[in-house]
């Protein structure tokens, strides 16, 4: 992914943006959280949140940073072009854009170090600082991969959550991506500070991450939502598919099929998700509570029969079963198309851009039709 995110510019950004926020509406996405790293000028990121907002979403753009680099990072082979700014420069731009769009915003900008594991640890608490000071929430990818917390380990002495943890970092203001590869003290940590957690199952498989400790986190007291984690590492943005894999996954895991129900799913993708976002009026059906509201037709065959409507909504429906989306009793999808919206156009436009940026990036052979594995290896078919 990096080549493609030191290669994408401000057009190839807002288009990106723009189209998947049309498809999170007519999956029936009404909230956001969008980890924005690339570009991350100003004008960039508060462009991102100005699209999400005018397709009707909800949710956040969290800012990207990375600040000084690190010896994690230079063990990594992190590209030098993704340290654009130093650490206090990261942090006094982001409190511009967190400036720009206040508490009236339906997108906010949150500060999001992009890893904990080779992000700056001054960052990370400067980070922490903006977001309580803004009264928003702060994002982070977090032991994702297993080699995560070992590297962050031998760099600085600690596990990255324990290290939160006794900095005093670690609040409910916290959504960290992924957590896969967390042990017993830092799950512990992570409820007993009434954190969120992104639980993306279709990247994890995609990319082979591993299997995040669903039950011991949600029995610590986490806030665990679901995640698409874009469409780079899984191909859709599908809550459906989200949460039928989350099943599966952990049923797997724990060689226990009835380990995780329809119902906890549900949950973490409604409810679970407004409280991830900072939106607790959010995700449920009641009186007072924000009209985001999703209709799915449960009536084509693929479906039927339904003998209960949770069950046909984790294992059968898709998001192409959505006919309707509102947010905040405003209609942004509905009859096929979001409203205001030229989709066709729109699509042309990005594959476009896609396939300059694959030759920007150096990627083209990534364009090269399918071949038998034989000639793949060189051998005669």
């Amino acid at each position: 992914m990096w080549p493609y995110a030191v290669h994408l510019d401000a057009e190839d950004a807002l288009t990106a943006v723009r189209l998947g926020a049309v498809e999170a509406a007519r999956a029936g996405i009404t909230t956001v959280v969008d980890h924005h790293y690339a570009p991350t000028d100003p004008e960039t990121v508060l462009a991102v949140a100005d699209a999400v907002e005018e397709i009707g979403l909800r949710g956040a753009v969290a800012r990207g940073m990375l600040g000084d680099r690190t010896k994690v990072a230079d063990a990594r082979g992190l590209p030098d072009a993704l340290y654009r700014y130093g650490t206090a420069e990261e942090l006094e731009l982001t409190r511009q854009c967190m400036a720009v769009r206040g508490p009236d915003a339906r997108v906010r900008i949150w500060p999001a170090p992009l890893n904990i594991s080779y992000g700056d640890q001054d960052l990370v608490a400067g980070a922490v600082a903006l977001a309580r000071e803004h009264g928003v929430r702060w994002h982070t990818h977090c032991s994702e991969g297993a080699k995560d917390p070992q590297s962050y380990l031998d760099a600085h002495g600690v596990r990255p959550v324990t290290w939160l943890a006794r900095e005093g970092l670690l609040d409910g203001r916290a959504t960290l991506a992924h957590a896969v590869w967390l042990d017993a003290e830092e799950t512990a940590a992570v409820g007993a500070a009434g954190a969120g957690v992104a639980h993306n199952p279709c990247s994890n498989a995609y990319l082979a991450s591993g299997t995040m400790p669903w039950q011991a986190l949600r029995a610590s007291g986490a806030v665990v939502a679901l995640g698409t984690d874009g469409p780079s590492a899984g191909g859709r943005q599908d809550m459906f598919e989200v949460m039928k894999q989350t099943l599966f996954a952990q049923r797997l895991a724990a060689l226990d099929p009835a380990g995780v129900r329809c119902e906890d799913v549900l949950e973490a993708a409604t409810r679970d998700g407004a409280r991830y976002a900072g939106v607790p009026d959010a995700g449920v059906l009641r009186p007072g509570a924000l009209a985001d509201l999703v209709v799915v037709d449960l009536g084509g065959v693929a479906v039927q029969p339904v003998h209960r409507a949770v069950s046909a909504l984790v294992y059968a429906a898709r998001a192409g079963d959505v006919v309707m989306t509102l947010v905040g009793g405003r209609v942004v999808f509905e009859d096929g198309h979001c409203p205001g919206i030229d989709e066709e156009q729109l699509a042309a436009h990005a594959s476009e851009l896609a396939g300059r940026l694959v030759r920007r990036a150096g990627f083209g052979s990534l364009t090269e039709p399918w071949r038998r594995r034989t000639e793949r290896l060189g051998r005669n078919a």
